[in-house]
């Protein structure tokens, strides 16, 4: 999805396409969500869209496409992942144990700020049936930290 793409999305339904890009990026679509979350804090620098609903929307749709991926492989799809661990998933499950093993259960928040982690570690710790609670701690306080600096950079940096 391109910058354009995006910004027309916006135009057409609002804060919500801000949500929908940034869960659709984390449930394994090849979506920018750096470019998402700072194109949200321009929009509302400029204007165009409300700082609180865009910011809202920013966070949410992380925070739901995290939240989607740990609850397909925590209950649905899980054994089926876990037997085909094979090839680039079972190398990024082998990155993740040995970030995980390093630094705990911090690994799911670092995994927040780096692109691939992002978008694989809900699956990984679904797999190995890390409770909800856990999981939504750890993922959404850093989602929300995460946010805060790409939306605010849009901000101020385009604003």
């Amino acid at each position: 999805m391109g910058y354009e793409t995006l910004i027309q999305y916006i135009g057409q339904i609002g804060h919500i396409a801000l949500f929908m890009a940034l869960c659709l990026g984390i449930v394994g679509l090849p979506l920018p969500n750096e470019v998402v979350a700072v194109t949200g804090g321009a929009l509302s620098a400029s204007s165009l869209l409300d700082p609180l609903p865009a910011f809202a929307m920013v966070f949410l749709g992380l925070c739901s496409g995290a939240t989607t991926g740990y609850l397909v492989s925590r209950y649905g799809a899980g054994p089926l992942l876990n037997r085909a661990a094979g090839g680039r998933l079972g190398e990024f499950m082998g990155k993740y144990e040995h970030l995980n093993r390093q630094y705990g259960n911090y690994a799911i928040s670092l995994s927040v700020f780096l692109p691939v982690f992002r978008t694989f570690t809900p699956y990984v710790i679904g797999m190995r049936g890390m409770s909800y609670r856990r999981f939504a701690v750890y993922s959404y306080s850093a989602s929300l930290i995460w946010s805060a600096i790409y939306f605010h950079i849009g901000m101020f940096v385009f604003g």
